[in-house]
């Protein structure tokens, strides 16, 4: 009896573009099952990370305008209102920044989930979904069966335990 099956899922949505073994493979936790089309997750990691760079510059930006503008304000010449409104603007691309490297965080795990890996080393069973399918987060893909360790159960008749007893 195995000690543990379990059932590879999508994790993304798309065509199902490669795989990477024959059903009754051994596979090692991490091999490469699957390949879900990464087109659209790819578009939208580049633009996040377009839009962190682009956030990046702002931020150096408004970094500099409050920086010269307390100076100005400490020296007297500068007035409140342009110090508030220089120090919000930074506070805001701070705030921005970090929005936008949590948005590029995501597109990255949604990309790096259109790369099926094995979740254990084991047996593959039979394939569940054919490539070139749609598939979608949650179609179950294939089941790993672990057969390191391998537990077996079995019973001995009670006549055969008696003739061990007895050396009959």
């Amino acid at each position: 009896i195995s000690s543990q099956n379990v059932v590879i899922k999508a994790r993304a949505n798309g065509i199902l573009l490669k795989k990477f073994f024959n059903e009754g493979d051994f596979v090692k936790e991490g091999d490469i099952l699957y390949e879900i089309e990464p087109d659209s997750y790819e578009a939208a990691f580049n633009l996040a990370k377009a839009n962190v760079a682009s956030l990046d510059v702002q931020l150096q930006k408004t970094q500099k305008d409050w920086e010269r503008i307390k100076a100005l304000y400490d020296s007297g010449a500068s007035s409140e209102q342009e110090k508030d409104t220089a120090y919000w603007a930074y506070e805001g691309a701070k705030a921005n920044l970090a929005s936008a490297k949590a948005s590029l965080q995501t597109a990255s795990i949604n990309l790096d989930r259109t790369t099926i890996k094995a979740t254990m080393s084991g047996m593959t069973g039979l394939k569940q979904v054919d490539v070139g399918a749609l598939v979608s987060d949650g179609t179950p893909l294939v089941e790993i069966t672990q057969i390191s360790p391998l537990n077996v159960e079995f019973s001995i008749p009670d006549i055969d335990i008696m003739k061990q007893k007895y050396n009959i």
